[in-house]
């Protein structure tokens, strides 16, 4: 019930005005940064919980975090990044043994 009762808190005083957002975003402050909004439940679950069928607030629209109202801002004023020549494009992360 914790991550309903924080939904309460955080986020239910301006439902109505995200009700038709599709995106929203995040500047937690402090400890907020460690909070993961996603998994904040928009309505209380019965016990015992169904997880695959829980009101996760992440499951609803999508959520992006930024550092500061600032920097969010800045970053829509950029240039969008090129978009790869081809549907093959990868991206490795991690080290190559070798």
């Amino acid at each position: 019930q914790s991550a309903h009762e924080l939904y309460q808190m955080l986020v239910a005083p301006v439902a109505d005005a995200l009700a038709e957002a599709t995106h929203v975003v995040f500047v937690p402050d402090d400890a907020l940064h460690e909070l993961p909004f996603e998994m904040l439940l928009v309505r209380p679950v019965e016990s015992p919980p169904d997880w695959r069928r829980a009101p996760f607030l992440g499951a609803e629209r999508s959520l992006v975090y930024a550092p500061s109202a600032t920097v969010y801002l800045s970053l829509l004023d950029r240039e969008p990044p090129p978009t790869p020549r081809s549907s093959s494009a990868r991206m490795w992360i991690g080290c190559l043994a070798r």
